[in-house]
């Protein structure tokens, strides 16, 4: 065989010198140029080893296949492990992260915002919006409002008002539903909140209503006396004349209290009087507050007011808050607000 051919490394099949690839199997021409063959396409002793057969199963072509199916497979499952740990670090992250609220109340450094941080507590934080339901109408078409809260057996009307000047009540009147939330009474109490008794008053910070009518002296108490006082209080022309009283009324005559609680700011407070069995109820507000207790038939007569009819004629309990004429309606209820739940609650 010529010196200038050489020999394909698989089949042994002769090639010119410069053949990259055998023509008969394809395979690459790797033996040295004059190398003699031997049989069944092997070289001679002392030549290059045989490669291996490619369809042969011990082949490195034939197993580069599954290793490269192996590293694919490998490759995969890191990337799904990291994703798992990506999602893990970030579910932490938010599990420490401060909530809406939190961020509510958290003080910026060098902010003017003076919002206390919420305490762990189970009184409730968010203020509670009473549900209103109009029950009559002012003579100047203010509304009379009414919310309920509770369900319990025990039936209480707190009034917000029912003099137009005295405001002291304003705040109690605003807070005491989630006061009374707070305080856990639902279950054995159902709260009436009459918003206030004489709106127009309220709202001319006048007495009486816009006819000048004295409402806590036109009640149909079996004391009623028509016309007017010395002092310019009157008490209309026939009990219930006025719209506003006949809405209290009304709201009386639909449930059997038992116990009537009315705001009322007085020159000679504080004290809580009471009528009718009011009793015990003046004395566990007492109790709270320190406040004086007195029986309202030691005070001066008040023909045709709620507190008569209500306490002296239908015998039911009702006290009469009465703060410092003039006292600021905050710290009214700041003073006020255990005595008011305590005789709410029994």
């Amino acid at each position: 065989m010529e010196k200038s051919q050489i020999f394909c490394a698989v089949c042994g099949e002769s090639a010119p010198a410069a053949a990259r690839f055998c023509r008969g199997c394809g395979g690459e021409i790797l033996s040295p140029m004059g190398a003699k063959q031997g049989t069944a396409g092997r070289p001679a002793t002392g030549s290059l080893p045989p490669l291996t057969d490619p369809s042969s199963p011990s082949s490195p072509a034939t197993t580069e296949k599954p290793r490269r199916g192996l590293a694919i497979v490998l490759a995969i499952v890191g990337v799904v492990l990291l994703l798992l740990v990506g999602s893990a670090i970030t579910l932490a992250i938010t599990d420490d992260a401060p909530s809406d609220g939190q961020r509510a109340n958290k003080i910026k450094p060098g902010s003017t915002n003076t919002t206390t941080p919420t305490a762990v507590s189970t009184t409730t934080t968010a203020p509670i919006v009473p549900a209103w339901t109009t029950v009559g109408t002012s003579l100047q078409n203010r509304p009379i409002r009414v919310s309920k809260i509770g369900t319990g057996p025990r039936q209480v009307l707190w009034i917000g008002g029912i003099h137009g000047d005295e405001d002291e009540g304003a705040i109690a009147t605003a807070e005491l539903t989630k006061a009374f939330v707070d305080a856990g009474l639902g279950s054995t109490v159902t709260l009436t909140i009459l918003e206030d008794a004489n709106p127009d008053g309220r709202a001319n910070t006048t007495r009486g209503n816009a006819n000048g009518v004295d409402i806590n002296r036109n009640f149909a108490a079996r004391s009623f006396s028509p016309g007017c006082e010395s002092t310019g209080f009157c008490h209309g022309d026939r009990a219930l004349s006025e719209p506003e009283t006949r809405a209290v009324t009304n709201l009386l005559d639909k449930t059997n209290f038992d116990l009537v609680l009315v705001a009322h700011g007085h020159t000679e407070g504080p004290f809580i009087n009471f009528d009718g069995r009011g009793a015990d109820a003046a004395e566990r507000f007492g109790g709270a507050t320190n406040w004086q207790i007195r029986d309202s038939s030691q005070l001066d007569p008040t023909p045709g007011s709620i507190g008569q009819l209500v306490g002296v004629d239908r015998g039911q309990a009702i006290l009469t808050i009465e703060w410092i004429r003039g006292t600021d309606p905050a710290k009214a209820w700041e003073m006020t607000r255990a005595g008011i739940l305590e005789a709410i609650a029994r």
